[in-house]
């Protein structure tokens, strides 16, 4: 296999492993919201949502629990290696979509740094940020 040919299949495995990985994210954070913290990393995880910094698992699960109702629909996503060069499989996925915060739909852009670990992905970080929209005069 040509070595353009296997970049292209590296990176279509890494859009599934996220895809996959986001579907479940927003599967706990909607529905299953006292789970949520099983995808974090248990020994060192950040939040940070639309301003509010959280870290550990138990805080951010507390956090979650506190929000109101939740329903995301992802609109683009975007997923790389962190480090090419590296042997690990820790990604950056970058995501934007609307979320109904409340019965309050928002436009929101999250970059998140995932770690493999036992060939399993944890969040190392979650940086989630509520959007406004853009008045032109």
């Amino acid at each position: 296999m040509s070595s353009l040919a296997a970049k292209r299949s590296e990176d279509e495995e890494i859009c599934q492993d996220a895809s996959k990985f986001m579907a479940l994210y927003n599967d706990l954070a909607d529905i299953r919201r006292s789970r949520i913290g099983l995808i974090y990393d248990a020994d060192d995880a950040t939040l940070l949502w639309n301003g509010n910094v959280i870290r550990g698992t138990q805080e951010i699960t507390g956090f979650w629990n506190a929000l109101p109702t939740t329903q995301h629909e992802l609109s683009y996503m975007d997923a790389h290696l962190m480090d090419p060069s590296s042997a690990s499989k820790n990604l950056v996925v970058q995501v934007m979509g609307t979320v109904s915060l409340g019965g309050i739909s928002r436009a929101y852009n999250q970059v998140l740094i995932l770690v493999s670990l036992a060939g399993n992905y944890k969040i190392k970080s979650d940086c989630m940020r509520l959007l406004n929209k853009i008045v032109v005069l």
